[in-house]
């Protein structure tokens, strides 16, 4: 058995523990560059940080929850529509990133097009 002491696991909202921040470090750095330096872009930082904070905060209330299940099975499902739509779009050769499974790489698109990664 594992010990869980010391670990820290992922917040259970994170746009709104996100939005949280912005809105508070938001305004205290755009109040602090104003009251301290007198210089505007960093006020224009601090009020797009509590901006952005509001839309995190909107954006968590609206977003459903999703199971890792499902954000899998929707993953999955998006990549064999990726290798449909190269198909359907006669694409000769893709780029793809370091971190896609080279064996699903070949699995999945190479029947199509050819690819090229690092």
């Amino acid at each position: 058995m594992r010990s869980r002491i010391g670990q820290r696991s992922a917040p259970r909202r994170p746009y709104a523990t996100l939005g949280i921040i912005l809105l508070i470090v938001g305004p205290v750095f755009a109040v602090g560059s104003w009251a301290t330096i007198e210089y505007m872009p960093l006020v224009a930082l601090g009020t797009a940080a509590a901006f952005f904070g509001i839309v995190s905060l909107a954006l968590a209330n609206t977003l459903p929850e999703v199971s890792p299940e499902t954000s899998l099975l929707l993953i999955e499902s998006g990549f064999d529509n990726t290798a449909a739509l190269i198909e359907e779009t006669g694409v000769d050769g893709i780029g793809i990133d370091p971190a896609v499974s080279p064996a699903w790489a070949a699995r999945t698109l190479q029947p199509y097009c050819t690819v090229q990664g690092n």
